[in-house]
């Protein structure tokens, strides 16, 4: 697909979703529907992003390539942000990262601020996500970079040196390239959840 006809796409999924959205503000009838759908999308996420918590605390720890499996969750925040606004996305970070808080052994409070991080740099690299495959993977790369550094850094100056150093290494080396991979793979799917106008 030529980069003219993808960005003519672009425009064109932007000013639809922009005139949708604006004709149902301008109609008064239409705004308990549309709080009650909004309310709807955050709930059907936030049951999303437990299913991902269980499934990382569980089967994702059994699927793993040089003993470092993906990041389901990170994965489900820069979804998320396709479709959920901004108090929502920050909101479903927070909550993501005490669920793993509150499975682990780690001082609490580590993942919920690192995903919260995350969280809040997916709501402003959302509309980059619907520029194409690699894009939105080198995206979710990044995103799964920060988690990752952020983690690791804020755990060493709250003392937990648990964390052995080669290990911590690994995992900021390794769990972002296996979510790129995850991320290209799933963009067929992926891409079907982008709101451009959403803000």
């Amino acid at each position: 697909m030529s980069s003219r006809f993808r960005s003519r796409r672009y425009r064109a999924r932007r000013e639809s979703a922009r005139t949708v959205t604006g004709s149902l503000s301008r109609r008064g009838s239409f705004l308990p529907l549309q709080r009650s759908i909004r309310w709807g999308h955050g709930l059907a996420w936030l049951g999303v992003m437990v299913v991902a918590v269980v499934l990382q605390m569980s089967v994702m720890g059994r699927i793993q390539v040089a003993g470092v499996s993906p990041d389901l969750v990170t994965l489900v925040i820069a979804y998320a942000a396709f479709r959920v606004r901004d108090n929502g996305i920050l909101f479903l970070g927070f909550t993501g990262g005490l669920l793993l808080d509150a499975s682990g052994t780690a001082v609490l409070g580590l993942w919920s601020f690192s995903l919260t991080l995350v969280a809040w740099v997916a709501m402003f690299t959302r509309e980059q996500g619907g520029r194409g495959v690699a894009v939105n993977a080198l995206r979710i790369l990044f995103l799964t970079l920060l988690g990752m550094v952020a983690h690791t850094v804020i755990s060493i100056a709250f003392g937990d040196w648990s964390l052995v150093i080669w290990e911590a290494l690994r995992r900021i080396t390794l769990t972002p390239v296996l979510n790129f991979l995850m991320a290209v793979m799933l963009f067929p799917l992926s891409s079907r959840l982008w709101v451009p106008s959403l803000k």
